[in-house]
């Protein structure tokens, strides 16, 4: 069926929360360790390196104003809409809200939704890696500054050491994957198809691990319990801020592709960074740290079910060309 297809790393979302449920005594054992996790994280962001072509990237550079837009709109109008709004969620789902509107964009559903609706795609493209680098160190800074009203947010040494973890899980393996794409010619970049099987599989096993450790004491079925009107909540925040998104576009004299660019960009929020961002800030809370997590999980499908709407009613289609 291709809607399966479509959506399948929605439906693996689904089965990776409905496993942790049912049989967390493996996820358990090996999340134990705490090594597996990590080195999941690390091979999303070298197949991320690998596959994203660099030409696409320089021609990303021109378009400042929209750039400027995208990143205030990410790190700034974002987790201040969150803050305000999310007042009423109990702590945990509040922690994963703020979490949430700290993060960078989607590191490749962006440029692909940003290319269906015929958009600036090389801008997309700049917009996704520049936000995930510049994310490293100003998402766990705001969710930290967000999180000091409530006892949460965290020390000088304990913020160097997400930092650390961050730069280590992150930074490292997406430079290697830039080098290694360099010295493939570029043609690495053909293979993107199976680089984004590898990164979908790898959070999948990320989130498997993450629920398991919290569902083997039964907290998780709780707090997934409570989750109905939260979803809501995240799904009307999704399209309240592609709606702003898109309504400021025009004041701010930005043509129809970097409009598109911008409605693709702004409001998405990665997985990719998320998990390891939240799994670092609450090293050793596996309960609180699941229930910030979930958030997150229920924005995702979401975003991408939205975006795949929005990019066929623009009219665009997969092989539309790229502006710049």
């Amino acid at each position: 069926m291709s809607w399966v297809r479509k959506f399948w790393f929605a439906l693996g979302i689904v089965g990776a929360l409905a496993l942790s449920l049912w049989w967390p005594e493996p996820g358990n054992r090996i999340a134990a360790g705490g090594r597996t996790a990590a080195w999941a994280v690390a091979v999303v962001f070298l197949s991320s390196g690998l596959s994203l072509p660099g030409g696409a990237m320089r021609r990303g550079l021109r378009s400042g104003r929209l750039h400027a837009f995208i990143e205030l709109f990410i790190f700034i109008i974002s987790p201040a809409f969150f803050l305000s709004t999310s007042i009423w969620l109990e702590p945990g789902l509040r922690t994963g809200v703020l979490a949430l509107g700290c993060l960078p964009t989607t590191i490749t559903s962006c440029v692909i939704f940003t290319q269906r609706a015929g958009g600036n795609t090389a801008a997309a493209l700049f917009n996704a890696v520049i936000s995930n680098l510049t994310g490293v160190f100003l998402a766990p800074v705001l969710l930290s500054m967000m999180l000091q009203a409530s006892g949460q947010g965290l020390a000088g040494s304990d913020l160097w050491r997400v930092f650390r973890d961050l730069a280590i899980q992150v930074l490292l393996p997406f430079a290697l994957g830039r080098g290694l794409h360099a010295l493939s010619g570029g043609r690495a970049s053909r293979h993107a198809g199976i680089f984004s099987v590898i990164n979908s599989w790898s959070i999948l096993l990320i989130l498997y691990l993450t629920f398991s450790r919290a569902g083997a004491d039964g907290t998780l079925g709780t707090r997934l319990a409570a989750m109905p009107l939260p979803i809501f909540y995240l799904a009307a925040s999704y399209l309240f801020l592609s709606a702003v998104v898109w309504w400021a576009s025009k004041p701010l004299g930005l043509d129809r592709a970097d409009a598109i660019c911008a409605l693709m960009t702004a409001p998405q929020k990665t997985l990719a960074l998320g998990v390891p961002l939240l799994s670092t800030f609450f090293r050793g809370q596996p309960e609180l740290l699941a229930a910030a997590l979930l958030p997150i999980l229920a924005y995702h499908p979401f975003q991408l079910f939205f975006a795949g709407v929005l990019a066929h009613q623009l009219g665009g289609n997969p092989n539309a060309p790229e502006k710049g």
